[in-house]
């Protein structure tokens, strides 16, 4: 059970890390553009900063997903916890508890993957826009 909540723990940590790191690398690309006009070559920091954007969603709705789990969980032990005290389970409550898993592991899945490619995109588009302005202004 430690073993379990540890990693659960850090997979919180991991996901708000890199929230943290979006949310100071779109404040760094605002801070680069400050009073500087509008040009083509921002277009790269555009994908950036929309990559981190969306990346900042994933991380928020993997963690909304992780609740929803938990929550889940919870509500499964205390449903066993009434039956074993003499109370009549609900058959449809927990097929809707089976279903609700099988939805939120995969989201947790899907927003965990994008999360992290969002957030390394961002990172390669800025590099990239980054080398493109040293090019222009040579």
């Amino acid at each position: 059970m430690e073993l379990f909540r540890s990693h659960h723990q850090l997979q919180e940590k991991y996901v708000f890390y890199i929230i943290a790191l979006c949310v100071s690398a779109i404040g760094f690309s605002v801070y680069c553009t400050m009073g500087k006009p509008l040009q083509y070559s921002q277009i790269a920091l555009l994908i950036a900063v929309l990559s981190w954007g969306f990346s900042i969603y994933c991380g928020l709705n993997y963690i909304k997903n992780l609740l929803y789990a938990t929550k889940g969980n919870f509500d499964r032990i205390t449903s066993l916890n009434n039956i074993r005290q003499g109370s009549e389970p609900d058959p449809i409550y927990f097929l809707m508890l089976d279903i609700n898993d099988k939805d939120v592991a995969e989201n947790l899945i899907i927003y965990g993957k994008c999360q992290e490619y969002l957030f390394y995109s961002g990172i390669v588009t800025f590099i990239i826009w980054h080398i493109l302005q040293m090019y222009l202004t040579i």
